[in-house]
């Protein structure tokens, strides 16, 4: 994934786009405390929410692999 300038978006910026997407929360800044304004019930929240994301990248990622030993 690429910044519009064309660079390399670090793994704490992606977490922190998706706390922002799936909680609403625009306090949320990358950095290295990117869960601190996180509470727990919004934790669980997260939880899901990240499910949502990885379950259709994880079958995206198999169909991908099916079509490439065909």
């Amino acid at each position: 994934m690429l910044h519009e300038d064309g660079t390399p978006v670090t793994p704490g910026e992606r977490m922190a786009r998706a706390i922002r997407a799936i909680l609403d929360n625009n306090m949320v800044k990358h950095g290295k405390d990117i869960f601190e304004r996180v509470h727990f019930d919004e934790g669980e929240r997260l939880i899901e929410g990240l499910k949502r994301y990885v379950k259709p990248a994880e079958r995206k990622a198999k169909r991908r692999e099916n079509n490439e030993n065909r």
